[in-house]
């Protein structure tokens, strides 16, 4: 799958048996009983990071595949997908050529790139509109049980930044992504909030933990 360049190998029973973080436990019951994720209000670094732009930022980048990845889930007004090929981690002219016509439909700025406001908008309907590929049961964010599309990109993510194995990329948000988001947090999110850890570390993927996973290697 050409957006997905780096990982690192971490076996399933070491992750389902335990991940130790500040001398407590992490388990795939981590989230609180209330299931709320991290919400943008306690977490303004995060939010008011830039998101990244390409090809200004690379020609080749995994945010791209995420991209595509979406594009592809999204229908244009026949039906069609608005991105009909494999998704790519490479930007090319065809990429350019579908985001002005998605980005007409949408109202969005025309400019055939991926940057702010397309970053938003892919936040926006998975988060707030609730596009059918993304969170299920109407939520705004991402959890166990959850398949398709979105979970595909958010995993790929994962991937790029080294906390999943590329094998485990299969679009279901199961024990071991889940696990795995919560060490994200911990690593990348935890330190920006205004949440205690044990809050911060849920295992759910809300618009906070979706944008820190795009803007990882944004400087």
């Amino acid at each position: 799958m050409g957006g997905i360049s780096k990982f690192t190998k971490i076996s399933g029973v070491a992750l389902l048996t335990a991940a130790f973080i500040g001398g407590g436990t992490l388990t795939a019951s981590t989230a609180l009983a209330d299931d709320e994720p991290i919400a943008p209000a306690d977490a303004p670094e995060i939010m008011e990071r830039p998101w990244p732009e390409y090809p200004a930022d690379g020609e080749t980048h995994n945010n791209i595949w995420v991209a595509t990845t979406l594009l592809h889930a999204q229908p244009d007004p026949s039906g069609d997908p608005y991105w009909d090929q494999d998704s790519t981690n490479t930007w090319n002219p065809e990429i350019e050529e579908v985001l002005l016509g998605y980005q007409d439909d949408k109202d969005l700025g025309e400019h055939g790139e991926l940057k702010e406001e397309m970053w938003q908008h892919f936040s926006d309907i998975q988060f707030q509109d609730g596009v059918s590929w993304g969170p299920g049961n109407s939520r705004d964010y991402y959890d166990t049980g959850d398949s398709g599309p979105g979970v595909y990109a958010l995993q790929s993510m994962l991937i790029d930044h080294g906390y999943l194995d590329s094998t485990q990329l299969d679009g279901q948000y199961g024990e071991i992504t889940k696990l795995n988001v919560t060490r994200f947090q911990s690593d990348q999110v935890c330190d920006q909030v205004s949440v205690s850890e044990a809050a911060c570390v849920d295992g759910l993927t809300g618009e906070v933990t979706w944008r820190a996973l795009v803007s990882a290697d944004v400087e």
